[in-house]
């Protein structure tokens, strides 16, 4: 006899599959533990990592059935509610393996004490005394850090605690809000499920807008699913909770109005408004979180295809003029040159050894300002994390002669005299450090190439006469950037996401399942911190980088590169 017979409508069915990934999704939320509670990998991160492929793979079953069915018969209503259901429970867990929610508690705070978050450090108020003679805007986050235990545990937990803030002004904006729509006496765990509920309340919207988007190009309803039921946004974003949520809502509502800009012109007043409402939203998505600006190209030639060149040049100074107010005070205010700085403020890039990042520039506590765009400056010159394609640029650009072989790449296989050779010629150039070289030269070298990418995008999609062209541009635009960053950091795919109902080539679908894998790093850093793992000569964060992130990007690579040779006139390729 049959005990379960799976049920013939598609809609039942897709509930039933929605009830499945919420049952992971309890399983997470009872299992999950702050990388604060436990030791790193001793939190059944295996167990959480398999769950959240299971769901993957359940998303991906639900995308495939709602695409199936007749677009009348798809529920706009229930596909959100479930998403909305499915964040709420994410919503309570614990963050796995992530610690920024510290950061942004602690630039609330220090918002709502009337002190930019770029003047001091976390450590110099962690290090400053009561007491001593300090100036007036420190004493009174000295004074926020003893005000309430948990303030003084928040500010204990920053990661980096020796640069300020990295996080632009809107993100602070949110910070701040956060913070104050949360009771003083709360402790830490509701602090975090506060900020978090902002971040979820701007995915929510992420999703109401993508709605507008998918109606406006007239794409199917079920491709909703794609991003309201992705795992890897439910865990970024209602897990983790990673502050990207909000630049993405920015960037989604702009890529919107510009595709009501271009594709329905309607009256006057209608066109100004959809061209300003582009224009704002990506210029507060550059104020959020900096990615948003590789999408102006693509917009203006957009905007410029439909209402002329003028309206173009003015949608670029109204972008420049929004963006240089909100940026305005990431910009130093004292000299630079009277600004203490680190003896070596950019050490030579390297990778981690721990399971954390790459290490920073140290800072010894004092009572004088930061510069405020010394994380940024150190972030765009030194980071590098779960990268592939830049990696193997920059490890057969790295001379090796001095590495030890546990260091060495087994992957860099050009000659090392003509390794040696680009270094000595480049630095002979700029002037930087021979350990610096290999890293800065292929930051350039791979910008250029994206910059090209972008720009041939933009171009393809501003003579096309389909609607769906702008976000489909908008998405491999995204995607590729992500792909090489020398940070791929998971979360930050959550910027192509939600366009991905515009990809043209079904084998990016699996790249928000492979992403997850970046988690692997954790527990191999906690297993094997400094023996060999699995029979090689890399230790356990080393292994995931040589050997774990060919198994994550390798064969997307691999498949999107046959796709491509199979059908190569596809835009967003």
């Amino acid at each position: 006899m049959t005990l379960w017979r799976p049920p013939r409508s598609g809609a039942a069915m897709l509930i039933c599959l929605a009830a499945a990934i919420e049952t992971c999704l309890l399983i997470v939320g009872a299992c999950a533990q702050s990388l604060h509670q436990t030791t790193t990998g001793d939190h059944r991160l295996l167990l959480l990592l398999g769950l959240f492929f299971v769901m993957f793979l359940i998303h991906l079953r639900a995308l495939r059935l709602a695409l199936r069915m007749p677009a009348e018969r798809i529920s706009v209503r229930v596909i959100v509610a479930v998403a909305v259901v499915f964040r709420m429970t994410a919503l309570f867990s614990n963050p796995i393996e992530e610690i920024d929610l510290y950061r942004y508690l602690w630039d609330g705070q220090v918002t709502r004490a009337d002190v930019s978050p770029y003047r001091f450090s976390p450590r110099q108020v962690s290090e400053t005394a009561a007491g001593d003679d300090i100036p007036e805007d420190l004493r009174r986050l000295v004074q926020a850090r003893d005000a309430s235990p948990a303030n003084a545990v928040i500010l204990s937990r920053i990661h980096f605690p020796q640069l300020p803030t990295i996080y632009p002004p809107v993100s602070q904006a949110v910070f701040a809000a956060a913070v104050w729509t949360t009771p003083p006496l709360a402790s830490v765990y509701w602090r975090m499920v506060a900020m978090k509920a902002w971040f979820v309340m701007f995915d929510v919207g992420t999703i109401l807008v993508l709605v507008h988007v998918l109606r406006l190009t007239g794409r199917h309803a079920g491709w909703l699913i794609a991003y309201a039921w992705c795992p890897l946004v439910i865990k970024e974003i209602a897990n983790s909770g990673h502050v990207d949520a909000v630049a993405s809502f920015l960037t989604v509502v702009a890529v919107a109005a510009a595709v009501h800009a271009v594709g329905s012109p309607g009256r006057p007043w209608r066109r100004v408004f959809s061209v300003g409402l582009c224009v704002g939203g990506l210029a507060l998505g550059v104020g959020a979180k900096l990615y948003p600006v590789i999408l102006l190209p693509l917009v203006v030639w957009s905007v410029s295809r439909q209402h002329g060149p003028r309206t173009a040049v003015l949608s670029t100074v109204a972008f420049a003029g929004i963006g240089l107010f909100v940026l305005w005070p990431l910009v130093p205010v004292e000299r630079l040159d009277a600004i203490p700085q680190s003896p070596e403020p950019f050490p030579p890039p390297q990778r981690a050894e721990s399971a954390d990042l790459p290490p920073v520039p140290p800072l010894a506590a004092a009572v004088e300002p930061r510069d405020p765009s010394q994380s940024l400056r150190a972030f765009l010159s030194q980071w590098e994390m779960n990268d592939f394609l830049f990696m193997l640029l920059v490890e057969n650009l790295r001379p090796a002669a001095d590495l030890r072989p546990e260091k060495r790449a087994w992957f860099a296989a050009t000659p090392e005299h003509w390794r040696a050779a680009v270094v000595h010629s480049c630095q002979a150039l700029v002037g930087q450090p021979a350990d610096c070289i290999p890293f800065l030269v292929t930051r350039v070298l791979l910008s250029v190439i994206f910059a090209g990418m972008a720009v041939n995008w933009a171009q393809r999609a501003a003579r096309s006469a389909d609607p769906a062209a702008l976000p489909q541009a908008a998405f491999a635009t995204l995607a590729w950037f992500w792909l090489l960053l020398p940070t791929a950091n998971p979360w930050y795919l959550v910027w192509a996401l939600p366009f991905l109902p515009f990809a043209t080539r079904p084998v990016w679908l699996a790249l928000s399942g492979l992403a997850l894998m970046y988690y692997l790093r954790f527990w191999f850093s906690a297993q094997f911190p400094t023996a060999p793992a699995c029979g090689t000569r890399y230790s356990g964060a080393q292994f995931f980088d040589f050997i774990v992130t060919w198994l994550e990007f390798a064969p997307f690579l691999a498949a999107l590169g046959a796709d491509w040779w199979m059908r190569p006139c596809q835009q967003g390729s």
